[in-house]
């Protein structure tokens, strides 16, 4: 991998889909690849309110499909070996098999659960606090394949301009979620 180049973890197979729908293991690999940084099933079930034998269950089921790897920096074993993200980015691309529309439809419920949590949030913060959040927005556009491919592009361009500022914690920065889709409409 070069300088600068991110590294994706790209899953399909619907196993392993169904696999990362958990809501435990979906609040593990936000951390993990939110973060990129190493750290132990102890120090993620504190924050995940599970206990660290049910986090390290967790991490080797993620560690099956590739999602999480063990820390090879770090020496120790169960609680205190830390885990780190496999990548800086989790892609998802489901077939088009039942099996595999079964487990991007638990996926996206598990994602939708973490989003309808984000928006209470944002709802409980003080109203000066909530400037400058969006807990949805829905536009529908008339466009070529060519200008999907040219909007994808340019959004996947804009998100990854911030990545490296994720790690930057200080005054005045808060931990954002963006979510994003681009899909087709059904006709109507």
């Amino acid at each position: 991998m070069s300088e600068g180049e991110e590294k994706s973890v790209l899953l399909t197979d619907a196993r392993a889909i169904r696999a990362i729908a958990h809501e435990a293991r979906q609040q593990v690999i936000n951390i993990l690849y939110a973060e990129q940084q190493a750290l132990t099933a102890t120090q993620l079930a504190q924050r995940t309110a599970l206990s660290p034998s049910a986090m390290s269950y967790h991490l080797r089921a993620l560690e099956k499909w590739g999602v999480v790897v063990r820390d090879a920096a770090a020496e120790g074993d169960g609680r205190n070996r830390p885990w780190r993200a496999a990548g800086k980015v989790l892609e998802i691309k489901a077939g088009h098999g039942a099996g595999d529309a079964a487990a991007a439809d638990a996926l996206f419920e598990s994602m939708l659960d973490d989003h309808r949590l984000r928006i209470r949030h944002l709802r409980n913060l003080p109203q000066d606090e909530q400037e400058g959040y969006t807990s949805m927005g829905v536009s529908t556009y008339w466009l070529t394949s060519d200008e999907i491919a040219e909007l994808r592009h340019t959004l996947d361009e804009l998100l990854r301009s911030y990545r490296d500022r994720r790690l930057a914690r200080g005054e005045g920065r808060r931990r954002v979620a963006v979510t994003y889709s681009v899909l087709p409409a059904p006709e109507s």
